[in-house]
């Protein structure tokens, strides 16, 4: 009973350090450097993509959903962990009427795994970091994220980017996805080596481009 006390106030102890010392997220490029370091969203740059954001043409559409998840553990070796604020989404999108993917419910489970959800933020950046924002401010920060599907989570040289801007228009809040992807090597999965199944696999449904969402919640 001594021990799990004990081990009780140093979780608490070292929660606590964690939260009454945080350190900010943007230009911070090595989190974990400190253990029990929080790096937090100080200066609320994930708040303004939080919501329900769409959008259409024709009946073609993407939804996509952001959240904010705080103080989130990493895990650096057994010795090593840090938290962090972290901005994750996940997406559902309709071609032609047809519902193509959709990711959405996996919002419903509190992973403590940032990498569980399917959108999640991988820094704060300036106008110049790829994808460049010609219209941005030199002093504009936009959110840099991972992106990727159920069915290629397995597929190596596979990844998916995105960079998010939030801007008004007329009044209404907007934002401008940027989304690319990367492919290289042989298309190789990494659970087995062996080449992939079909050439489908090698690229995401989503289509790669420019999308503007409007928030609609």
């Amino acid at each position: 009973m001594k021990n799990i006390i004990t081990l009780t106030i140093l979780l608490f102890s070292f929660g606590l350090e964690a939260q009454t010392n945080p350190e900010p997220i943007f230009q911070n490029p090595t989190p974990g450097k400190s253990h029990g370091a929080y790096y937090k969203d100080i200066d609320n740059d994930f708040n303004p993509y939080v919501g329900t954001w769409v959008y259409t043409n024709g009946n073609t559409s993407l939804k996509v959903i952001f959240q904010k998840k705080e103080m989130m553990q990493n895990n650096l070796g057994s010795n090593m962990q840090y938290f962090r604020d972290y901005l994750i989404g996940e997406y559902q999108y309709i071609e032609n009427g047809i519902e193509k993917v959709n990711t959405l419910p996996n919002l419903l489970s509190n992973h403590s795994d940032r990498t569980d959800y399917n959108i999640r933020d991988t820094g704060i950046i300036l106008k110049y970091i790829y994808p460049k924002c010609e219209e941005c401010s030199d002093t504009e920060r936009r959110i840099s994220m991972s992106f990727t599907e159920p069915s290629r989570r397995n597929s190596a040289g596979l990844f998916g980017g995105a960079a998010l801007r939030h801007f008004t228009e007329n009044g209404v809040e907007k934002i401008k996805l940027v989304f690319y992807q990367e492919s290289y090597g042989n298309g190789y999965r990494r659970d087995n080596l062996e080449p992939l199944e079909s050439e489908e696999l090698k690229s995401f449904t989503l289509p790669i481009g420019t999308y503007i969402l409007t928030k609609v919640e």
